[in-house]
């Protein structure tokens, strides 16, 4: 189990500071190709003549700045194309360096390519180190290079370090330092390179030949040491004394200086440091770990060398039952879904999402439901995609309470985790004014697509969706923004990507996440509860969306867009698949509803027009669907205005749009536009009228009410005060109902269908 401990202990700092300077180092002796060397300017041997033959072949010094005096020896050329010395011209590789292109077939009769560099008097040195930098490109099929450093004429062995034979695949970019500690004593030093090539599409850069060495009485090269350091447990049996490793970082390098450890005032010679090492890496990170750092021990940590420059430790110490075993599981709250969305109660099923797993662990659960899903002992959920994993139960239903119990192993006691299970008494509803319209899970991501969800408002009022969340299988959720509404009729796209579809909102997100061969969408109000909860298939995997025809009705369930894209059917408020490089018919100026006394004025003014035929003025029903009640005839020429009066408004909200017809039986929608009737004079309702209508308006008991013919000819009396009339048994047609009262009489025009 990995575990983090449960205490960070406190450490006490004794610092020794006795150096200002970065470095202890000095240079002995540089080639770095460019001429700015400090020191002794290494030389060249054992290399036949350096050549560029321009096309694909190169041994030498590259030039990478036109001057080919700048360095000693001179630089070759740069004549060979720039793509090669630019895919190894990078760090540690820099300005002019030693390059090679395939330099042992065509200069070395097919045997390897080599050089030398030194050798470099060190002689009265003392911790002196040879360094270089180099940089492979591509090099496969047994292709290789090595290195050998000689001290004082005895070769110290070959070192590969690039090894073709193990590398396949994609260009392939070593790049390293080699830095050699030479021996104490030695009085000289030098580096050999070896290159095996068989073709000109790999090459390899050799730069920065350093040797320096650590003079006494120079200052200290580590400039800090610590100054916190932190422990962690290695292990976690309680009980007994758990080993734990120290780590802190340093700033500098000195090659000589030495690290030791004590523990409780006594040396260690059996310790490893697995971070970096002070006498060879700059900057870095010690890590000890030791048999002998248990709990109930302090320790201290010192790096010193024979001079006396460097001088530092580190104290602190561990106590007894620091290393606690601790639970390794973490849980996400509880989400609920739906079995059934109905105005009963409904069933429910849950998901726990977990993180981490913890051995000996097992889940509980009270009020006879069932658990199932992914083991938390043996299957352990991380953060990503492919790790989600989950508990899952089923047998709950709504406003019933339950409690689910993880616990085991190290989450035992008051580490078991209880997850408090009780089911909102109204979480799921039956699908109400807003609907999940269309949505797409399967873009065309090479064509620019990308995942999005519709929703559409198929009430007759504004809705506020302020803080509402659209969510999918695995958790993934997005937050609609405060101050979000939608109009009647109207729609709003949230979309994985950057759109502006026609006529509706859009709310752009980076992530959606539905899966193409199946998921679920799950639409929430700001207080949780589930409006809408929708389960597909694999139906939904060809690169096309999925819709509801028309708009907002369920009945006949969601069909592929191709389907329900055409002028007879009325889909798909937004993402409705416009191309926008072809222009509309017609360029809308104003499109406004009014009231006009009993009646309502729809206003509307074009600015241009290309084969328009009519207009269909469309109004919004209590049916929740869309009913043409008039057409006008498109105008000629521009700068059109037209009129159309509704003379049978309802009471309240009335939502209108048009339908802009072509020629060719292609449309565009405009709107809605609404305006709020009250009324107060006579109404009958519905109009057109089936086999009823309902009146209302002044109706009193002893007002007398009659069905006339469209001519007036009575054709039945009514109750005194009737709000209600039969019309069984009349055809069709144009009818009047009369009230007449003391006051005067009243008259009313309707239509049965």
């Amino acid at each position: 189990m990995t575990r983090l401990y449960a205490t960070t202990t406190v450490l006490s700092l004794l610092l020794t500071f006795l150096c200002t300077c970065v470095s202890a180092q000095t240079t002995i002796a540089e080639l770095n190709f460019d001429g700015t060397e400090t020191g002794t300017v290494l030389a060249i041997s054992d290399a036949s003549t350096f050549a560029d033959n321009g096309s694909g072949e190169f041994f030498g010094i590259y030039d990478s700045n036109d001057d080919d005096t700048d360095g000693t020896p001179n630089d070759t050329g740069n004549t060979i194309s720039t793509t090669r010395p630019n895919n190894v011209n990078g760090a540690p590789v820099s300005g002019d360096f030693f390059f090679i292109v395939d330099a042992n077939e065509f200069y070395f009769g097919g045997t390897e390519a080599t050089f030398t560099v030194g050798p470099a008097n060190v002689s009265g040195q003392t911790d002196v180190q040879f360094s270089f930098f180099f940089r492979a490109y591509d090099f496969d099929g047994g292709e290789d290079v090595f290195y050998e450093f000689t001290v004082d004429g005895v070769p110290q062995g070959r070192v590969q370090i690039v090894d073709g034979v193990s590398q396949t695949g994609a260009p392939i970019i070593d790049a390293e330092t080699v830095t050699y500690n030479v021996p104490d004593n030695a009085a000289s030093v030098s580096v050999a390179l070896y290159v095996d090539q068989n073709s000109d599409e790999d090459y390899i850069a050799f730069d920065n030949f350093l040797v320096t060495a650590d003079n006494p009485g120079l200052p200290c090269g580590v400039t800090a040491f610590g100054p916190t350091a932190t422990e962690e447990c290695v292990d976690f049996t309680n009980g007994t004394a758990d080993e734990y490793t120290v780590s802190f970082p340093y700033v500098g390098t000195d090659a000589g200086g030495t690290l030791a450890l004590l523990v409780d005032g006594s040396p260690v010679t059996t310790f490893t440091n697995t971070g970096d090492d002070p006498t060879t890496t700059a900057d870095g990170t010690i890590t000890l770990s030791s048999p002998s750092l248990t709990e109930g021990t302090s320790y201290e940590v010192t790096f010193t060398d024979a001079g006396g420059s460097c001088s530092y430790s580190v104290t602190g110490s561990v106590a007894a039952n620091t290393c606690v075993s601790v639970c390794d599981l973490t849980v996400n709250p509880i989400r609920f879904l739906c079995d059934a969305s109905t105005a009963g109660t409904d069933m429910v099923s849950a998901e726990i999402r977990y993180f981490g797993s913890e051995p000996g662990v097992t889940v509980t659960a009270t009020g006879g439901i069932s658990v199932g899903g992914n083991d938390p002992a043996t299957d352990p959920g991380g953060t990503g995609v492919g790790n989600v994993r989950k508990i899952l139960l089923t047998g709950l239903e709504e406003g019933g309470t339950y409690t689910v119990t993880i616990s085991g192993g190290a989450c035992s006691g008051t580490e078991a985790i209880v997850v408090d299970a009780t089911v909102p008494a109204d979480l799921c509803q039956p699908v109400g004014d807003l609907v999940i319209n269309e949505f797409y899970a399967s873009p065309n991501t090479g064509a620019g697509e990308y995942e999005f969800v519709e929703l559409y408002n198929r009430g007759l009022s504004v809705m506020d969706l302020s803080n509402y969340t659209l969510e999918e299988g695995a958790g993934s959720t997005v937050v609609i923004p405060d101050g979000t509404f939608v109009n009647p009729g109207e729609g709003l796209v949230i979309a994985a990507g950057t759109t502006a579809p026609t006529g509706c909102q859009v709310i752009n997100t980076t992530f959606i996440g539905l899966n193409n061969d199946g998921d679920v969408i799950i639409l929430r109000n700001a207080a949780g509860t589930i409006m809408q909860q929708l389960n597909y298939g694999a139906e939904a995997s060809g690169n096309e969306s999925l819709a509801l025809s028309p708009d907002g009705n369920l009945d006949g369930g969601y069909k592929l867009h191709t389907t329900v894209s055409n002028p007879v059917e009325n889909n798909s408020p937004c993402m409705d698949n416009e191309n926008a490089s072809q222009p509309l018919p017609v360029r809308m100026r104003s499109f406004t509803a009014e009231l006009a006394g009993k009646n309502v004025r729809l206003n509307w003014e074009t600015e241009a027009e290309r084969n328009n035929d009519f207009f269909l003025v469309e109004k919004f029903t209590t049916a929740r669907t869309w009913v043409a009640i008039g057409s006008v005839p498109a105008a000629t020429g521009s700068n059109n205005h037209y009129v159309f009066v509704d003379e049978n408004p309802v009471n309240g909200d009335n939502i209108y749009r048009l339908r802009q017809t072509d020629t060719d039986g292609d449309f565009t929608l405009y709107g809605p536009v609404s305006v709020v009737f009250s009324e107060t004079g006579l109404r009958v309702y519905p109009n057109p009228a089936g086999a009823e209508i309902a009146i209302s308006g002044e109706v009193g008991t002893e007002d007398r009410v009659s069905l006339l013919s469209a001519s007036g000819r009575e054709l039945r009396r009514l109750p005194a005060g009737s709000r209600r009339a039969d019309l069984s048994g009349l055809p069709a047609g144009i009818y009047l109902l009369r009230v007449a009262r003391a006051s005067g009489t009243e008259v009313v025009r309707f239509v049965k269908k």
